[in-house]
């Protein structure tokens, strides 16, 4: 029995962890979807794909020096969002 429970527990702590990180890369409230706000130094490049925001957006994309190269939203349902990243907005 404790085993199982320790697999659960760290089960648990890993989608926190993971939720943590993606709330780094993206952030979306109220219609608005923010890239990057809060990128780690050590990640000056990286890439992700398939990551959920709020209001039915699937994002992936790709950065070098801490700077967005590629971004594709795919929505999944019908609506408007606002793209915000750094001091540039699209809509």
């Amino acid at each position: 029995m404790t085993f199982s429970i320790n697999i659960i527990v760290l089960k648990v702590i890993l989608m926190i962890y993971l939720v943590g990180v993606a709330k780094m890369l993206i952030q979306s409230h109220s219609g608005c979807i923010e890239l990057l706000p809060v990128l780690p130094g050590a990640w000056s490049e990286g890439s992700v794909s398939g990551v959920y925001a709020h209001g039915g957006f699937v994002i992936s994309m790709d950065w070098t020096g801490r700077v967005l190269k590629t971004v594709t939203v795919w929505a999944k349902n019908s609506g408007r969002g606002t793209l915000v990243s750094g001091e540039n907005e699209k809509r």
